[in-house]
C-alpha cells in the first residue's frame, strides 16, 4: 500500500516502495561527501541493492508500525528522505530523521517536509512528542528545530561515534499539547 502525504504545490512526502530504489541510490551516490559528513549510512550504501535491501526494511517496519520512510519529492524530483526512524507507540512518541540533496538546501524543503511529518504523527498516529537529534555542530539541522518551535530538551554527550569521531547531539521536541503550528 502506498502513502503520499501532500505537503503543497511543490513539495510532496511518498512511502518508500521499490519502484524508487535506482532514483534514491542515485541521490545518495551524488551527494555521498556531503551526506557522510552527519550520517553513518553512505560508505554503506554501495549498490542499488543495499537501497532495495534498506526499503524491505523499512517497509516492514512501516507494516510493524515500527518506522515510516518517505521519499521528499520537490516539483516531483526526488530531493532527500525523511522518516520516523522509530515510532514508540507505548511512549507515545517518534524521532524523526532527515537529510536533504545539498543543492536543495535554503529553500524552506525541509522545514515544510517536518512540518507535515510533525502533523501526521500528532493527528494521524495520535502520538504526544515528536523528538528530532542533531549533531551539536550541525548548526543546519539545529536550524530545521529552531524554525519548527522545538524545544532543546538537552546535549548528550558522546551520543554517536562517526567516522572514528564521537559527536554530541543535540535532542529537540515538540508536544503534541503546546502551540506548535505544524500546518
Amino acid at each position: 500500500m502506498s502513502l503520499t502525504l501532500a505537503v503543497d504545490e511543490e513539495l510532496e512526502l511518498h512511502r518508500l516502495q521499490h519502484q524508487h530504489t535506482e532514483t534514491l541510490f542515485e541521490l545518495v551516490d551524488r551527494n555521498r561527501d556531503y551526506l557522510e559528513r552527519w550520517l553513518p549510512f553512505p560508505p554503506l550504501t554501495k549498490s542499488s541493492q543495499d537501497i532495495a535491501d534498506f526499503i524491505k526494511k523499512s517497509n516492514h517496519a512501516w507494516g510493524q508500525r515500527e518506522g515510516l520512510v518517505c521519499l521528499i519529492l520537490w516539483h516531483q524530483q526526488a530531493v532527500g528522505i525523511i522518516s520516523f526512524n522509530k515510532i514508540m507507540s507505548n511512549l507515545s512518541k517518534t524521532e524523526i530523521g532527515y537529510w536533504l540533496d545539498q543543492s536543495q538546501q535554503g529553500q524552506g524543503i525541509m522545514t515544510r517536509a517536518c512540518q507535515r511529518m510533525i502533523h501526521f504523527a500528532f493527528e494521524e498516529l495520535q502520538l504526544s512528542k515528536v523528538e528530532i537529534r542533531a549533531a551539536r555542530e550541525n548548526r543546519a539541522s539545529r536550524a530545521v528545530c529552531e524554525r519548527l518551535g522545538c524545544q532543546l530538551e538537552g546535549i548528550i554527550t558522546q551520543s554517536e561515534k562517526l567516522h572514528g569521531q564521537l559527536l554530541d547531539h543535540a535532542i529537540y521536541a515538540c508536544h503534541r499539547d503546546r502551540s506548535l503550528d505544524v500546518g
